[in-house]
Parts: structure tokens; C-alpha cells; sequence
């Protein structure tokens, strides 16, 4: 996750040469690739913690007023 990023809420997930953008709170890919055995992980993770990550990506982007 990083600070000032863009919506909708999200993570990098890296593995290797691999990047893959799962969307938070479900853990639905938004972006990349990894082989099947690292995504199954990295949902299993998001499943358990994407609520609160969904909290933290908000706290670190805050709404930007044009």
C-alpha cells in the first residue's frame, strides 16, 4: 500500500518478478499476475485483514478536494 495513491482501494502484492493490485476489502484483482498458488495466499490474506486494510488505505489517501 502506499500514501497518495489512487482509488479505488487497493494493495500490491509482490512475488518475484510478479505484481498483482488486489482490490480491498474482497481481495478481487484489479491488476497483474502471480501464479495460482500465491494468489490463492494473498486472498486468503486479504480476507482476513482487508477490512482493516480498507481503514488504513483511507487513513493514508485521505479524499483530495479539487
Amino acid at each position: 500500500m502506499y500514501r497518495r495513491d489512487h482509488p479505488p482501494p487497493h494493495v500490491h502484492v509482490g512475488y518475484g518478478e510478479f505484481e498483482l493490485i488486489l482490490g480491498l476489502p474482497e481481495g478481487n484483482v484489479l491488476a497483474g499476475y502471480l501464479p495460482k498458488r500465491q494468489l490463492r495466499e494473498a486472498r486468503a490474506v486479504c480476507s482476513e485483514r482487508g477490512t482493516a486494510w480498507l481503514k488504513l488505505f483511507h487513513y493514508v489517501n485521505p479524499p483530495r478536494h479539487a
